[in-house]
């Protein structure tokens, strides 16, 4: 089987990116002129390059000014640091907060109660909320959950703490560990509406299950992210 070859932009890309890493930001980058004679490449491929590296936070254009280096690269918290949206942006010194828009207990349906493992028609949570860090549009999140572990739960306890926290707080609920699937999606008209986006635009789509101790399903969420807001990284190990 052959190997695609790498799109040369990527392979400038980063080339870009170890250079930019050694250097203090923000500070004026090579021109698009300068990249192109330094690397023998075109200018399409420089502009594609560069529009890639912004994405990521290592560079911002400013019109009329040129090219500048970033850190904003370091600062785009890690979907794999853990399954606390409260708790990541605290992590990179971020203010985080949601907005509820919508909130109510329902009967599960065949969908929900098989992802929760719970017969159909059991009353569960629905909460849908956007999560914010300071005041940005970064996630929307739709939850369910057993009603049954989560009695009397009320939506301003939701805004006031972290899910989690009230979890463990108020009803004795541990989180021992949450299984999560990441894919790439495209914003619909509404997502894009709630995160100051545009529809069609590019987006991470995250499916989660908590557990307690006992194995048991507390939590099944369904997410989408902003693809200029996170980024997932993991770590293999060969076996030895």
């Amino acid at each position: 089987m052959m190997i695609e070859p790498k799109p040369l932009y990527l392979q400038l890309s980063e080339q870009l990116i170890r250079k930019i890493k050694q250097l203090e930001s923000p500070q004026k980058f090579l021109s698009e002129r300068e990249i192109c004679r330094q690397y023998d490449v075109s200018r399409t491929t420089v502009r594609t390059a560069l529009d890639h590296l912004e994405s990521l936070g290592y560079i911002s254009r400013q019109h009329g000014k040129g090219t500048f280096t970033s850190d904003a690269w370091q600062d785009r918290p890690k979907l794999s640091m853990g399954y606390s949206f409260s708790e990541q942006m605290q992590a990179i010194g971020k203010i985080p907060s949601s907005k509820i828009l919508s909130f109510g207990q329902v009967i599960a349906d065949t969908f929900v109660a098989e992802e929760l493992e719970i017969p159909e028609q059991t009353p569960v949570w629905y909460l849908y909320r956007l999560r914010l860090a300071d005041k940005r549009p970064m996630m929307l999140e739709m939850t369910y959950l057993p009603a049954q572990l989560f009695p009397n739960l009320i939506s301003h306890k939701l805004e006031e703490q972290s899910l989690y926290e009230l979890f463990e707080t108020a009803y004795d609920q541990r989180i021992l560990f949450a299984d999560e699937i990441f894919t790439a999606d495209l914003l619909s008209k509404e997502q894009a509406a709630h995160l100051d986006a545009v529809a069609g635009d590019a987006c991470l789509s995250l499916t989660r299950k908590a557990y307690n101790p006992d194995r048991t399903i507390v939590e099944y969420t369904r997410s989408v992210a902003r693809h200029d807001c996170f980024y997932y990284q993991v770590r293999h190990y060969q076996n030895q």
